[in-house]
């Protein structure tokens, strides 16, 4: 349980929180997938957060608004897999999480991918070029751009 000033830290919407019903906290800490009817079908829930903890990752300084703040979204389609690439902007470092989404109901985190020397990825495409699968990350803190490359069956490796 947070002390006092952790839980002080934290912003609420005073709109949203004054109908009678739960409190309600700005930003995001997760990303879901919907159906076609708008019903979530998959939610990482606290999985981003706790990813970027266990590796170093997690900005507490920034955190008390939106946790690791999953800010860009690219798609991209590899031999039958569709594989999901989630930017988190609050980090420490750049961070990528890598999740196959090609089962919407079973969901898989397969990686995160941690750039050194980049913050704050905010912009991302996925292309294929040849026979080859890439990934481009606009970093808005840094002023970088990174390009990766992926790889099934080893980590993504920038270029």
């Amino acid at each position: 349980m947070p002390n006092g000033s952790e839980l002080g830290r934290l912003n609420f919407s005073n709109v949203d929180s004054a109908r009678g019903g739960p409190l309600v906290k700005f930003g995001g800490h997760s990303f879901s997938i919907r159906d076609a009817t708008g019903a979530v079908v998959y939610d990482s829930g606290s999985l981003l957060d706790r990813e970027a903890v266990r590796l170093g990752l997690y900005d507490d300084g920034r955190s008390d608004n939106k946790g690791v703040e999953p800010e860009g979204l690219a798609l991209l389609s590899i031999k039958g897999r569709t594989l999901a690439f989630v930017g988190l902007e609050r980090t420490l470092k750049s961070a990528l999480a890598v999740f196959d989404v090609t089962d919407p109901f079973d969901v898989q985190h397969l990686d995160t991918v941690v750039g050194d020397g980049d913050l704050s990825p905010e912009g991302l495409v996925a292309f294929e070029a040849g026979d080859r699968w890439y990934v481009a990350v606009a970093h808005e803190v840094s002023d970088t751009t990174t390009l990766y490359e992926i790889r099934l069956d080893r980590r993504a490796k920038p270029r």
